[in-house]
């Protein structure tokens, strides 16, 4: 078995291999093809559960959306602290 048969044969391998750029426009361009709507990365966040994100992302998410609603000179304070 090959370096690229060994990589392909477990997901994480797949995903280092193949740009997720490259493979949403090419399902794009199938689905229109076909007389589908284009996917987009909104759509695609849209349709995801908060149980699909690994959840350092979600702890991510979730400073950030306290952010939005902290006046500046709190998260300055945060920021430095």
């Amino acid at each position: 078995m090959n370096e690229f048969d060994a990589q392909w044969s477990v997901w994480a391998g797949r995903v280092k291999l193949v740009s997720g750029k490259e493979v949403l426009t090419m399902l794009n361009r199938y689905l229109q093809s076909v007389g589908l709507p284009a996917l987009t990365p909104l759509s695609i966040i849209d349709a995801m559960q908060r149980s699909d994100v690994p959840r350092e992302i979600v702890e991510i998410i979730d400073k950030i959306a306290e952010m939005k609603t902290t006046p500046l000179e709190e998260q300055l304070d945060y920021e430095l602290s």
